[in-house]
């Protein structure tokens, strides 16, 4: 526990600053779009970057984390993030602000999953759901430091000062991890003879890959979280801003709202699983509840604001159960190629974050904008149905993975422990 409680503090801070990162974008994005004079599908483009360069660190990253570590892994990439950060003072253009948001994923990449491996040798297996949505839970402050705080910050220093101070942070949260996290505890034995080779590493990738029900668990997984990544850090923003005509402070203030949304969210989905003996149910419930959201949002879009705000904070509320579909993953699979699953799912939510932004941004375009560049609230309409849409049909997928309750999966790990496997 002592152990534990020294490593939570560089993990939480780091896990902060990602979800940071990811969520930046919704209150500068009308600042951005005026400076660079940027239509809604080069926006999306542009903070879609950060989210490809995630993606595209997915499998290294896995291979990394079975390979090296989670500590050096989450410390090495965190200082290419620290670099992307840094040059947002510097370029001027839309390309080179794509690298520095691209660099920033890639910084990110490894950070949540690194933490989902850790706890795997760190806690029982029937509490793994738990603190993977505690973490959540503490990544969700992420979420409310990049709205009003940041709005804040951004008026004071401007946003691109703003940006490039975070580079500093985490420099020196890449530091805390390398110093301060241990791979495993001292009693765990280590894996038992020569570590896998590169061939053996590229094998159980292309074994994981090669299971549909990890396709079907990424496609809820990523579904649900590009959708409710799409309008947190980017969409709510231009929405508010074009449909009701708020500036920078009140609309911060409803993103807040919806930030606390997903805090609450995270804590409450954490021990749902073991209160239900149920992990493809809670999955169901969540995702159901993000549907009744959107199509509340499409209904309700440029109409009555006290509704809309009504509906962002449900949709912040059902969507972080993220860490259930992880646990559920991880019952799946040996110990061995957890990293590699995880990465994997991870490759298909971090890929799908910037496909449904470019895929919204592309809609939204599609309705001309008026003379100071607003779109109109019907764009927004159109995007909440197509969202729910892809939840609907990303949970229909789901639906056909096995269940493991936490209970069978800890009384097969009490068998195994018996055997002496």
């Amino acid at each position: 526990m002592r152990a534990i409680a020294v490593m939570a503090l560089p993990l939480g801070l780091s896990f902060i600053l990602s979800m940071f990162l990811r969520s930046a974008a919704a209150v500068i994005a009308p600042e951005i779009r005026t400076e660079l004079d940027l239509g809604a599908t080069e926006l999306g483009a542009l903070t879609a970057a950060l989210f490809l360069g995630s993606a595209a660190m997915q499998l290294p990253a896995g291979l990394m984390l079975d390979r090296l570590g989670p500590r050096r892994t989450i410390a090495t990439c965190q200082l290419v993030g620290a670099a992307g950060a840094a040059s947002m003072l510097y370029v001027s253009n839309i390309y080179g602000l794509a690298l520095a948001w691209f660099a920033m994923g890639v910084g990110v990449a490894p950070i949540y999953m690194g933490m989902i491996v850790l706890y795997s040798r760190w806690v029982p297996r029937d509490r793994l759901a738990q603190a993977s949505a505690i973490s959540v839970a503490i990544g969700g402050m992420g979420f409310l430091l990049s709205s009003s705080p940041f709005a804040a910050a951004s008026v004071w220093l401007g946003w691109r000062l703003a940006m490039a101070s975070i580079g500093g942070l985490a420099l020196l949260f890449s530091i805390l991890v390398m110093t301060l996290v241990r791979d495993r505890p001292r009693d765990m034995p280590t894996p038992e003879g020569p570590p896998e080779s590169f061939g053996e590493v590229v094998r159980g990738l292309l074994f994981v890959m090669r299971d549909r029900r990890v396709y079907l668990l990424a496609a809820m997984a990523s579904l649900s979280f590009s959708t409710i990544m799409s309008v947190r850090s980017l969409w709510v923003g231009p929405f508010l801003n074009d449909a009701y005509g708020l500036g920078i402070g009140p609309l911060a203030d409803i993103v807040l709202l919806m930030s606390i949304g997903w805090v609450v969210s995270a804590l409450m989905y954490g021990p749902m699983d073991r209160r239900f003996n149920t992990r493809r149910g809670v999955v169901t419930c969540g995702g159901a509840a993000m549907i009744v959201a959107l199509l509340g949002l499409a209904v309700t879009g440029g109409n009555s604001l006290t509704v809309a705000t009504i509906f962002l904070v449900m949709l912040g509320l059902s969507a972080s159960f993220s860490s259930i579909i992880f646990a559920q993953a991880r019952a799946l699979f040996p110990d061995r190629l957890v990293g590699r699953v995880i990465s994997t799912i991870n490759l298909f939510i971090w890929g799908s974050v910037s496909v449904v932004q470019l895929i919204t941004g592309a809609i939204i375009d599609q309705f001309p904008a008026d003379t100071a560049g607003r779109s109109p609230a019907a764009a927004y309409q159109l995007v909440f149905v197509v969202l729910a849409v892809m939840v609907a049909l990303a949970l229909y997928a789901y639906r056909r993975v096995e269940d493991v309750p936490p209970s069978v999966e800890m009384a097969r790990h009490a068998a195994a422990q018996k055997r002496g496997d």
